[in-house]
């Protein structure tokens, strides 16, 4: 389940940052490859090690499909699924170490939600909508399915409360938890990818002016001014360097529950990698202004 270069020839000076994530991703892949067979031998594992082992494979499905959108010059589209795989890989480590509690939540959460996803029903501007399984309402009134559900409803309505944390609820409040949990965890990379993307990655999947053109640079002071620099404007590198950063944070959060040091460091030197390469294109391009990047950038070594 490794990551493979995509079927066209992306830009040359993608190359080194295509390697690097490759590489990266391969580790994620050893992992998921060996938390499986642990299952499939009935291992004495940890039961977060079983439960998250299909996340894993989930992240290491979106680095893919990231890969081959870059590769492919859709940058938009590269923001709305770097925005699925931060998600992911920080429920991932906020869930490696999550109280007993929000962890059973996390999944009972999943499982009320398969029994909702059986009826569908929507109505607009007089047109309905409704999709029903034959013989729901046997399980909706099975005792425990029924509490399970209301154990996810809001009060004030029959919709389900979309938060499954009672701990750390949104984003921001997992990291900041994570922060404090006093375990080598990286949660620094969250802080990056939310300030760097995710308000982008939202304009883009809402549709909005901004979210169709943003990437193309419309928006920069630079583009504006009609400068060299706006024609030059491509987010392609920075987004594979965050898409290896935020793998990262994977392969240090499973190490925790299955220790594996060599793959641990291997993916701290490639991490280092992704960040040198990006900040020798930024040096070229303009010091001065895109210097703060750097800073942000700077990985433990």
């Amino acid at each position: 389940m490794g990551l493979g270069m995509p079927n066209n020839k992306p830009p040359k000076q993608l190359l080194p940052q295509f390697k690097v994530l490759r590489d990266q991703a391969s580790i994620v892949a050893s992992i998921y490859s060996t938390h499986k067979a642990l299952i499939a031998k009935g291992e004495k594992i940890s039961t977060r090690v079983h439960m998250l082992t299909p996340l894993l494979s989930s992240i290491i499905s979106n680095t893919n499909a990231i890969a081959m959108l870059v590769g492919s010059a859709h940058a938009n589209e590269s923001y709305i699924l770097i925005r699925a795989l931060y998600e992911r890989c920080l429920n991932y480590c906020y869930l490696v170490i999550a109280p007993e509690e929000d962890f059973k939540r996390w999944f009972e959460h999943s499982l009320q939600k398969s029994y909702r996803l059986l009826r569908k029903e929507l109505v607009v501007a007089n047109f309905g909508f409704r999709l029903e399984m034959k013989g729901y309402e046997d399980i909706w009134n099975t005792p425990e399915v029924a509490e399970l559900m209301q154990k996810f409803q809001r009060r004030d309505s029959t919709k389900e409360k979309q938060e499954w944390s009672t701990v750390a609820k949104s984003r921001t409040d997992r990291i900041d938890w994570l922060s404090k949990a006093g375990k080598d965890m990286a949660w620094q990379p969250f802080v990056f990818v939310e300030a760097m993307f995710f308000d982008e990655a939202s304009e883009a999947i809402h549709g909005t002016f901004y979210g169709t053109v943003f990437h193309q640079g419309f928006f920069e002071p630079k583009f504006q001014e009609k400068s060299q620099l706006a024609d030059a404007h491509d987010p392609s590198s920075l987004i594979l360097a965050t898409t290896t950063l935020l793998l990262h944070t994977v392969i240090k959060g499973a190490n925790l529950k299955v220790a594996n040091p060599e793959a641990l460091a291997e993916s701290k030197r490639l991490t280092r990698q992704a960040a040198d390469i990006l900040k020798k294109e930024i040096s070229e391009i303009d010091t001065e202004e895109i210097e703060p990047s750097k800073r942000i950038l700077k990985v433990d070594h």
